[in-house]
């Protein structure tokens, strides 16, 4: 055994690196810092790639001869065995790892996955990787700059102490920072709330399965256009095709303007402009400018690097000039070379170092386009207007006869059947529905021009290049200052001031931090000193070194703040309570009417470059008009009073509520022992029996069904007991309904049988005009009130299945008991506030996010059985095992809850406990972008005479059987808003007993 050994330690160089490990059968490789368990293994692992790859890495370190090996740092030789403390000793990649790479990792977006590491930032996968490629990538100057675009450096979620722990979990697992408090996991196409959630997402069910096929090939790979989740107008399909627009599952990417599409609104805005100039950008597809056709999935064009003389218009190449937007596809098709401090028009063979030429030199080809296009335009128009008049006469009596029949038609669909005239309702519906609610932040381009011209200083001010005066540092105050009447009249002026320079306007220097003045001299507030007034002596003072540092120190700056405001605005979507259209003087107090008006008068007067969105967050006020008409708002006394005072919406917190919290979890266990005294079925089956008993002599066999909070382990003492009475089946009913031509007549004969006992039934009213007519009653013996009901089978289905969940995770009990009563201390509990049902399946979806609970689509396949009630599939399973996690503390699990409905994204998400995940708002204004599994629903939308489609209400819970219904279809932004606002303060709470 002995001399076998020294055999193999005699082969050690001739196994490249292999070495055996204390005297024993196992062998370790030096290079690749890797143990090998068998003989065989270790002359496999030799001839693999990546270690062929290390060994190319170690080559660069170490010299290697026949019986030693050499370091070329310091000329010490020595053996194999010293190589890896040899290495370290140099801190020498890729053996000595820092003890953070898997956070270096995670902060740069990179996740690994067999033997390989993708950048979600550059889009670019490495094989066979080692440390070192890793380091490299992330030091790329190209990497750097992508990253301070995205990551938020200062976010609180980056600096979690419970992430520590969680990296090499979040990093092997492929999820990456999305968002503050999110994450996004490329393996299974989905977002993870909190760090804390990333263990028991990574070793669910779903997730476990999905990375046994996963792999970096299917990341930002193409598909068919049908198969894009983004709505691109028919009409404008094809310049998809003949401008070689790339399709990616969430996106769209122009190549020829370098833009990358992610919603709806955004793309048929970027198509049209394309309409407007078909030949340029034709042109641009047949010059060598587009190589997307070229280019693999993984290689972006955004990401390429680009030469000196490459004509992709990118303002970071360009350090000197700011080229405008709209003028970089005229640069593009004139094949303008782009150079650090300059471009140059190889037609004209002019150099324009400044913005001034090349703003002045790009309008002039574009005003030569224009001109032969206004020719082509007249000649085209010439030709048929010859056409028109000649067939004009020809046409005169068709027509007249053609109008005579339209208005015979109109006449008779008038008169028609209502199902004629509800499809066309449907689809003026439908059309109006279609309204994307990104569109209300339009605006974000104008923002971030004004943004980028400020300086923000240390006491709390922004100075503005452009008015050249303070602001005060806060949101609202400089919303109000972008879009005043000043600022937009010293905007358009700085665009033709000169002063006393020949090019250069005060726009021009304001891009660069350069404050312009009348004098001899201007004064770059970046670096704090005077420059001569001069063109050339302004140009050599931004092509400085000391000054480009401070630029793009600068850039960045005005970046972060100009994302706090876009979060500013589209948080305080949930404090918009008022919609006007100052065009018609039209105000609106629900958002779907004003977004229908708007869609409406859309295609005639409302696509004018001068109206756009403007939301006024201290007057809870959205509307639609001309730019200028905010700085008139932003002057009235009512603007003024709630910019200094706020609202009056009273948000206090209860003591008592606080008090609750506190004691959270011996308040779930009272509360738990109440629900068990309440769920005592003998009380239930003696008042079915009775009230069986009483109805059954004048109709014969009929069923009754209790549901409801009791029935489901969730009855508190003021709980009603709800009854289904299921009389579907019964001849006598059907009989009395079909004699008195109403089904009231039932429930008045139900309501006479009831009175004719009165020992036993005290009815107490009647609901006929309700969608669900119900009697309210009290079972005297017991004083219990009761509510009886006549078309409530899914509420029975909904009813056994949520008392399953409670049954096989008491957690959910708990948390639901617990946060019905905690809900009821602010007065947002009810039917017109968010229902206890409603919140019951919050929480069951809360807990399926967690991947505690199935989703109900798992249930029904499960089933794999048919059950349909009114069209809809209920027939769910109940074998089934929740995830075991002891050491998830119910305070914690409550503090999750808070979280995740605090940080919900109410404005675009519905809450769908069908999937168990979230899903657009938009998605419902176009029944052929919903899921599979939604197929019930577009059953019954397209097939339904009178559909009742799905509200979209600002806070949305969809019911798990009928999917038509929005739970919280009743609740108010008002509502909603205090919903998160005591979600927020809850967790506060919770988290300083912790």
């Amino acid at each position: 055994m002995a001399n076998s050994k020294e055999m193999v330690r005699n082969k050690n160089l001739d196994l490249q690196g292999i070495i055996v490990q204390n005297d024993s059968e196992v062998y370790f490789c030096c290079v690749c810092n890797k143990t090998i368990s068998k003989e065989n293994s270790a002359y496999e692992h030799v001839n693999m790639d990546h270690h062929i790859k290390a060994m190319e890495i170690f080559t660069e370190y170490f010299q290697i001869s026949k019986n030693s090996i050499k370091c070329k740092t310091c000329q010490t030789t020595s053996t194999w065995q010293f190589v890896q403390s040899h290495a370290e000793m140099h801190k020498l990649l890729p053996w000595c790892r820092p003890i953070n790479q898997y956070k270096q990792c995670f902060e740069n977006f990179l996740i690994i996955h067999e033997d390989q590491f993708y950048c979600d930032l550059c889009c670019l996968t490495y094989q066979f990787f080692s440390w070192h490629d890793i380091l490299v990538h992330i030091k790329e100057t190209q990497h750097i700059a992508l990253k301070s675009k995205v990551l938020n450096a200062d976010d609180i979620f980056l600096h979690d102490p419970n992430a520590l722990n969680n990296y090499k979990c979040i990093v092997f697992n492929g999820m990456v920072y999305l968002k503050p408090k999110i994450l996004y996991c490329w393996i299974c196409d989905t977002k993870v709330s909190g760090i804390t959630n990333c263990n028991e997402h990574a070793k669910g069910m779903k997730h476990t399965k999905e990375k046994l096929t996963f792999t970096f090939e299917t990341l930002k790979t193409r598909v068919m256009l049908k198969d894009c989740v983004l709505k691109v107008p028919t009409e404008l399909q094809w310049v998809i095709k003949d401008h070689n627009i790339v399709v990616f599952r969430h996106s769209l990417y122009c190549s020829l303007c370098d833009l990358h599409m992610t919603t709806s609104s955004l793309v048929k805005n970027h198509l049209q402009k394309h309409t407007q100039f078909p030949d340029i950008y034709r042109q641009q597809c047949k010059s060598k400018v587009n190589q997307i056709n070229n280019t693999s999935s993984e290689e972006m064009p955004s990401m390429s690097n680009c030469s000196s003389t490459n004509n992709d218009i990118n303002d970071t190449k360009c350090q000197v000039l700011n080229i405008p937007t709209h003028l970089k596809w005229i640069i593009r098709a004139q094949g303008m070379q782009i150079f650090r401090d300059k471009l140059h028009c190889k037609l004209c063979n002019v150099d324009m170092i400044n913005d001034a030429q090349v703003q002045s030199h790009a309008s002039t080809h574009f005003k030569t386009y224009k001109q032969e296009r206004k020719k082509k335009k007249e000649i085209m128009q010439s030709i048929q207007d010859t056409i028109s008049n000649t067939e004009e006469t020809l046409t005169k009596s068709k027509d007249s006869t053609l109008e005579n029949n339209e208005f015979v038609n109109v006449t008779i669909q008038d008169k028609n059947t209502n199902f004629a005239i509800d499809v066309s309702k449907r689809k003026q519906n439908k059309k109006s529905y279609n309204f994307d609610a990104e569109s209300i932040f339009f605006t974000a381009d104008e923002i971030k021009s004004s943004v980028y011209l400020c300086i923000f200083k240390e006491n709390e001010l922004i100075y503005c290049l452009i008015c050249q005066r303070d602001i005060t540092n806060k949101h609202q105050i400089y919303y109000d200052h972008i879009f005043s009447g000043e600022h937009l009249k010293s905007l358009i002026q700085a665009d033709t001031v000169k002063g006393l320079r020949e090019n250069l306007t005060k726009l021009a220097l304001a891009k660069n931090g350069i404050r312009d003045s009348t004098d001899k001299f201007s004064t770059c507030m970046l670096c704090n000193s005077e420059i001569r007034n001069r063109d050339s002596s302004l140009c050599e003072h931004t092509n400085s070194k000391d000054h480009c540092s401070r630029y793009y120190r600068w850039m960045e700056t005005c970046l972060q703040f100009y994302n706090e405001i876009l979060t500013f605005i589209k948080n305080n979507w949930y404090y918009t309570n008022r919609y006007r259209c100052d065009i018609c003087h039209i105000e609106f107090s629900s958002e779907i009417c004003f977004a229908k008006h708007i869609e409406e008068k859309r295609n005639t007067y409302y696509e004018a470059s001068n109206f756009s969105y403007h939301l006024c967050v201290p007057c809870g006020l959205l509307w639609y008009g001309n730019k200028l008409l905010y700085s008139a708002h932003s002057n009235t006394v009512e603007h003024k009073f709630m910019v200094s005072y706020g609202t009056n919406v009273i948000n206090k917190f209860p003591i008592e509520a606080e008090q609750f919290l506190i004691s959270c979890e011996e308040n779930a266990e009272i509360l738990l022992e109440f629900s068990n005294i309440l769920s005592v079925t003998s009380i239930q089956d003696e008042i079915l029996t009775s009230l069986k008993n009483d109805i059954l002599p004048i109709f014969g066999e009929i069923e009754a069904y209790a549901y409801g909070s009791r029935n489901c382990g969730l009855g508190l003492p003021d709980s009603d007991i709800n009854i289904f009475l299921d009389w579907s089946n019964i001849s006598n009913a059907q009989n009395v309904c079909k004699k008195k031509k109403s089904f009231k007549a039932f429930i008045k004969q139900i309501k006479t049988i009831l009175l004719s006992n009165p020992t036993v039934w005290d009815v107490e009213e009647i609901k006929l005009n309700d969608k669900t007519p119900i009697i309210k009653v009290q079972f005297i013996p017991r004083q219990l009130h009761c509510k009886i009901s006549f078309d409530n089978a899914l509420d029975v289905e909904s009813t056994n299945l949520i008392k399953h969940y409670n049954e096989v995770c008491i957690p959910c009990r708990k948390l639901i008991l617990i946060l019905k009563q905690w809900l009821s201390f602010y007065g947002i509990s009810g039917p017109s506030y968010i229902s206890n049902y409603a919140l019951t399946w919050c929480v069951i979806f809360y807990l399926q996010r967690m991947l505690i609970l199935p989703s109900i689509t798992e249930l029904i396949q499960e089933k794999n059985k048919s059950k349909l009630i009114k069209g809809w599939q209920a027939g769910v399973s109940y074998k089934f095992d929740v995830k075991e996690n002891s050491e998830l503390l119910f305070r914690k699990l409550l503090s999750g809850f808070f979280i995740f409905y605090a940080d919900f994204d109410y404005r675009c998400d519905v809450i769908c406990p069908l999937l168990g995940e979230v899903i657009k708002k938009k998605v419902f204004t176009d029944p052929s972008l919903l899921p599979n599994d939604m197929a019930p629903y577009v059953q019954y939308v397209l097939t339904t005479k009178n559909p009742k489609v799905f509200c979209l209400s600002p806070m949305c819970v969809q019911d798990p059987f009928n999917l038509s219904d929005n739970l919280t279809a009743m609740v108010q932004k008002s509502t909603l808003k205090n919903f998160r606002i005591f979600c927020s303060k809850s967790v506060e709470i919770l988290m300083e007993l912790s």
